[in-house]
């Protein structure tokens, strides 16, 4: 494979190097070491030509020829090395993996390359690390994304260095490439500059100041990355952006400007800022263009109707599944981790694509699109087990599984998701979002800004397809009885319901919180049922649960929440026992002692492993 060595974020040459995949990983796991971070070399698996950008430097996207791998930078401070490397090696990506400058074991800091099979153009290289980041739980951090980034590779002294290489498959050969385009196809087609006022437009006052005033020269990067994210959270138009941020009449432009004409800083910011501000806060219309035809965008529903209209129409309340939920509404269902809300929804979700009635309520058929976040492995099972126990075949109902995790704050995300529910043979009925946290990854859940950009996102969807969309949330950490974050999210949406398991009874309840026209329903208790599957292949009998329709609880069952908690954590798709120790101890609530308790009674019920009476783990 052949990959580039830059020797500073500012090299002017690009070293090329051939090499073979089996040769570059043990210099990755011992690398030579060096006293700072800018010392080391910067590695990209990408091939460059000869064409410098506006200042001379080699590595920028329109140089980039071919790529030959992908990288991905993670630096939240939470998931260690180690336990990236496990999802890698559970998804069979051949990847290595290796902590940066900044890594402490308090907070970890690490990056993957993984390479291609193929060389590929550039165009498919986002696709490609939306793939790997969707096996990590979309943690990547934003630049991981950026065609031309290079990274520091490297020992620092004083600095602990932990690797892992892990064997598989090529990205390439595990999903199929889709094109993304790096840049917007009109980026040379600037408008001519002219002044554009900004008196007018709808920022704050600190942006029009930072706009007129610039800053001092070591912050004029980020200032006018923070100028054009304004711009285009108030959806100024692009050329409006490009003019305003060239205007050398305003001091925000001194980046722009430095060293270039006025043409050459407005396709440079075509090309960088304006781009990347764009694809952050992409406008509704933008947002939801229609797939394969490039500037068409679907047209809604005329916008005003007299009250005479609305009254003529008379339309009587229409239900997805009978006195339960509406259709075409809006809907959120939250509820605890681990606590059922996803078994809920699976069965609902079956039952509308099959046409079967739900616990005695005759439902709406449709086809159902289900927006998966987490738990990939455990859906095999959940989907066999619903269909053994109901006796009603999956194998030809309209029901469409994401893959993986789709990021709602990613328009390229997002477009190839209206672009396939739009090939669909039948349009969907029913949109589930499985869950608010992993369809959203870096959004404030507390800020009732972000929220509503993402309940603006779904509305969209809701009247693209004319369906229900229902988004599955976690419950609040403190109050349990309302959805977790901004109290804008319940008011947008048009029903609500939560799901909740008792401690004692261990019942699951699904109590109906906000309904738009109909009547609230009265709680439903459903308890689960365990289905034994028959072995597929070389496998071994597995076991999954289905919901059943049940009593209120009048006394209570030897039911707690930690079975419950391991049962979620089996049927996942956990097969090694201390895998499932592991992210028992991280979900269940408690001191140490506590947990260790709760583990040592749990484990010794469970018939999925053999287990010592003896362990005290």
């Amino acid at each position: 494979m052949r990959f580039t060595f830059f020797q500073s974020p500012l090299d002017r040459s690009a070293s090329s190097h051939d090499t073979t995949w089996s040769d570059l990983c043990p210099w990755i796991e011992d690398p030579p070491t060096f006293r700072a971070k800018a010392e080391c070399p910067m590695i990209k698996t990408a091939v460059f030509g000869n064409t410098p950008s506006d200042k001379g430097f080699m590595r920028h996207d329109a140089n980039v020829v071919s790529i030959t791998g992908v990288e991905l930078d993670y630096d939240g401070g939470a998931v260690t090395l180690g336990e990236a490397a496990e999802k890698l090696r559970s998804a069979g990506v051949r990847c290595v993996l290796y902590t940066s400058a900044s890594h402490t074991p308090d907070k970890p800091r690490w990056r993957v390359i993984a390479p291609l099979r193929d060389e590929h153009r550039p165009e498919y290289r986002r696709g490609y690390v939306t793939f790997l980041d969707g096996i990590l739980g979309n943690i990547a951090a934003r630049e991981s994304y950026a065609l031309s980034q290079a990274y520091y590779v490297g020992r620092i002294e004083g600095v602990q260095y932990e690797t892992a290489v892990i064997d598989g498959k090529c990205v390439d050969e595990l999903t199929e490439p889709v094109e993304s385009p790096i840049a917007p196809k009109d980026v040379d087609d600037l408008p001519e500059w002219r002044r554009v006022e900004i008196d007018g437009l709808p920022i704050s006052d600190d942006t029009k100041s930072l706009i007129r005033n610039g800053v001092d020269q070591g912050e004029r990067s980020e200032a006018l990355m923070t100028a054009a994210n304004a711009l285009a959270t108030a959806r100024v138009k692009r050329d409006d952006m490009l003019c305003i941020l060239s205007d050398p009449s305003y001091a925000i432009s001194a980046k722009a400007l430095e060293g270039r004409q006025q043409a050459a800083a407005m396709r440079w910011l075509a090309r960088h800022t304006v781009r990347k501000a764009l694809e952050r806060h992409p406008p509704p219309d933008v947002m939801f263009a229609e797939p394969n035809a490039p500037g068409v965008v679907q047209t809604r529903r005329k916008l005003l109707a007299t009250a005479g209209e609305l009254i003529a129409r008379n339309e009587p309340i229409e239900y997805q599944i009978d006195g339960v939920l509406e259709r075409g509404v809006l809907g959120m269902v939250f509820g605890d981790p681990g606590g059922g809300k996803s078994y809920a929804m699976i069965d609902w979700a079956c039952s509308i694509a099959t046409g079967t009635p739900w616990i005695d309520r005759t439902v709406s058929q449709g086809a159902v699109a289900y927006v998966a976040g987490e738990g990939f492995g455990g859906l095999n099972r959940r989907l066999r087990a619903w269909s053994q126990h109901r006796g009603v075949s999956l194998e030809k109902a309209p029901l469409h599984i994401t893959q993986r995790a789709v990021n709602f704050g990613d328009a390229q995300a997002l477009g190839e998701l209206v672009g396939e529910l739009n090939a669909l043979p039948d349009r969907p009925s029913l949109i589930v979002i499985d869950t608010m946290a992993r369809a959203t990854p870096g959004m404030d859940e507390n800020s009732a800004k972000e929220v509503s950009a993402f309940i603006a996102a779904c509305d969209r969807l809701r009247e693209l397809f004319d369906c229900t969309v229902l988004i599955v949330h976690h419950s609040g950490h403190g109050d349990k009885a309302r959805a977790k974050g901004s109290i804008a999210l319940k008011g947008a949406v048009d029903f609500e319901a939560r799901v909740a398991i008792g401690k004692q009874s261990g019942t699951l309840v699904i109590e109906c919180t906000k309904m738009k026209d109909g009547d609230p329903f009265d709680p439903i208790y459903m308890k689960f049922d365990t289905v034994t599957l028959p072995p597929v292949g070389d496998f071994a009998v597995e076991r999954s649960s289905v919901l059943v329709k049940t009593d209120k609880p009048t006394q209570p069952v030897s039911v707690s929440k930690a079975e419950l908690l391991l049962n979620e954590i089996i049927d996942s798709g956990v097969k090694d026992k201390g895998e499932a120790h592991r992210l028992f101890k991280e979900q269940y609530e408690g001191s140490d002692e506590a947990k260790r308790s709760a583990w040592r009674r749990t484990i010794n019920k469970t018939d999925h492993w053999s287990v010592d009476v003896n362990d005290r783990s």
